[in-house]
C-alpha cells in the first residue's frame, strides 16, 4: 500500500472518532432542551469555576486561561438577583466546580457562553434551568445562543406552571 493512501485512511479514521465522540460526549438533557444537531454545536471544553459574580457571571479557569464567563440567552427578572445568585451556586456547587463550555463569542463583559452543570444523573444547561425556576427570562441576544429553542422551550415550559 502507497504510504500517502495509509496516511489518508489514518486521517479518515481519525476525523471519524472525532465526530463520534462529540455526538456521545455532548450535554444532554433530561428536559430536553438541547435541540441542535451535533454538527452545529462545537465540542464542550471543561471549565473550573472560580467564582459566582451575579446570577448570569462566572469567573472561570482552564489550565493557564482565566475568563469571566457570562450565560447566553437570558437575563434575571429583577428583583430575583439574590435568589438567582444563590441558585446558580448550588448549581455550580452541585458540579463540583467543574462544568462543561460552550464558547458562543468574546463580548464586552466576557465570554458568552452555554454553561452545562450537573443535575441528578445528567447535565442541564444552566440558562434554562434560571429560566424554569421563574427567576430568568429569554434575553432579545438569544439568537446568539446555541441553544436558543431550548432556552425559549424552558421558557414556555415556566410560563406554563
Amino acid at each position: 500500500m502507497k504510504q500517502q493512501t495509509i496516511i489518508q485512511g489514518l486521517v479518515a479514521v481519525a476525523v471519524l472518532g472525532v465526530a463520534i465522540a462529540a455526538v456521545f460526549f455532548r450535554p444532554q438533557s433530561q428536559y430536553q432542551t438541547v435541540m441542535v444537531s451535533p454538527g452545529d454545536v462545537p465540542v464542550s471544553e471543561q471549565w473550573e469555576i472560580k467564582e459566582v459574580i451575579d446570577g448570569t457571571t462566572l469567573k472561570a479557569s482552564r489550565g493557564w486561561k482565566n475568563r469571566q464567563l457570562q450565560l447566553c440567552g437570558i437575563e434575571i427578572i429583577p428583583g430575583e438577583e439574590q435568589q438567582a445568585e444563590t441558585y446558580l451556586q448550588q448549581l455550580i456547587n452541585n458540579s463540583n466546580n467543574q462544568v462543561p463550555v460552550l464558547t458562543v463569542k468574546q463580548n464586552t463583559e466576557g465570554w458568552l457562553s452555554e454553561v452545562f452543570v450537573r443535575l441528578g444523573e445528567g447535565e442541564e444547561l444552566a440558562s434554562a434551568l434560571l429560566i424554569i425556576e421563574g427567576l430568568a427570562v429569554v434575553s432579545p441576544e438569544v439568537h446568539e445562543c446555541f441553544y436558543q429553542e431550548g432556552l425559549e422551550m424552558a421558557e414556555e415550559l415556566a410560563t406554563q406552571e
